[in-house]
């Protein structure tokens, strides 16, 4: 050990059969191996505000980085996350402190999920990071990701909020 993903990856319980059913609507879940403990997430996000000052192509979407610390439960051949509506422009995991090789970073459209693989099985009882570095459009209504809303105010002038959906989990589908 550890044995190469390429080679024998039937070996390894992959998507272990959580007590709950797996899918929301036509989404499958992703699987219960691993227990997220740290989410860093920072948003650059381009809107016009008075004093602002930013590239117009920009308007309305944003820039984003994540790192995302994890311990493994089980073995697994592969990590996925749900990525909706974002643009990767890099993803990168680690062991510890050092940079794993990857055999594939896949982005599914059809689930909005990210699958990174890595030549080495992902091992339990280790801890792993993410780091990914994304961007995004701002939407106009809360199906997801960053989104804005506008109100009016009583004197007929409007604003707006930004906000996020950011996901609890596990009871999120409880």
């Amino acid at each position: 050990f550890p044995k190469y993903a390429y080679k024998s990856p039937s070996a390894l319980k992959v998507n272990p059969k959580p007590n709950v059913d797996v899918t929301i609507g036509n989404k499958t879940r992703l699987p219960h191996n691993l227990v997220a403990f740290q989410y860093d997430i920072q948003i650059q996000p381009y809107f016009q505000a008075p004093g602002v000052t930013f590239d117009s192509s920009k308007d309305q979407t944003f820039d984003g980085f994540t790192r995302v610390q994890f311990q493994m439960l089980e073995s697994a051949y592969s990590v996925a996350l749900d990525v909706y509506n974002l643009t990767i422009m890099s993803a990168v995991l680690y062991k510890g402190s050092t940079r794993q090789q990857l055999v594939s970073a896949d982005y599914d459209n059809s689930a909005n999920r990210i699958t990174l693989v890595p030549v080495f099985f992902l091992q339990p009882n280790q801890n792993y990071t993410i780091e990914m570095t994304y961007s995004g459009k701002i939407m106009d209504d809360v199906s997801g990701g960053l989104y804005r809303s506008i109100y009016t105010f009583p004197n007929g002038t409007q604003g707006a909020v930004y906000a996020t959906h950011f996901e609890t989990f596990p009871d999120q589908y409880g």
